[in-house]
């Protein structure tokens, strides 16, 4: 079934990997281009996981990061803004890199201007023309 949806769009919800990250679009209802980027971070003393979140909301685009560390403790960061709460000298510039590589790639997904989605029902959404 084909629905469709004026001013709101997504497209079909796949998982890629772009340079060892692993990609997912999350189905969502309504459309929120909601993107799960995930990256895990080897150090010679320890393994952490890095998860960027993106979504539209109101039309601003908002991005959360968590960093998560192998004995489940977490934290969460603002992507930007690495060195505000994370305070691991060996871990802020790893971090702050691949934040700005998953920033770019998000930037390069919404900049390509998705037209269509499939919500948690199955139905797929067709962004019209105005």
């Amino acid at each position: 079934m084909a629905l469709l949806l004026s001013g709101c769009s997504k497209i079909l919800p796949t998982s890629e990997t772009v340079d060892e990250v692993k990609i997912t679009l999350s189905q969502a209802y309504p459309p929120e281009f909601e993107r799960i980027y995930k990256f895990r971070i080897e150090t010679p003393t320890r393994t952490v996981e890095l998860t960027i979140t993106a979504q539209t909301f109101l039309g601003s685009r908002m991005v959360r990061g968590e960093l998560t560390q192998s004995n489940g403790r977490w934290i969460l960061f603002d992507p930007d803004q690495v060195a505000e709460k994370i305070i691991d000298r060996e871990l802020v510039p790893i971090v702050q890199e691949k934040c700005n590589e998953i920033l770019r790639v998000d930037k390069n997904f919404v900049d390509s201007k998705p037209d269509r989605f499939k919500d948690t029902s199955g139905d797929t959404w067709i962004r019209q023309a105005r």
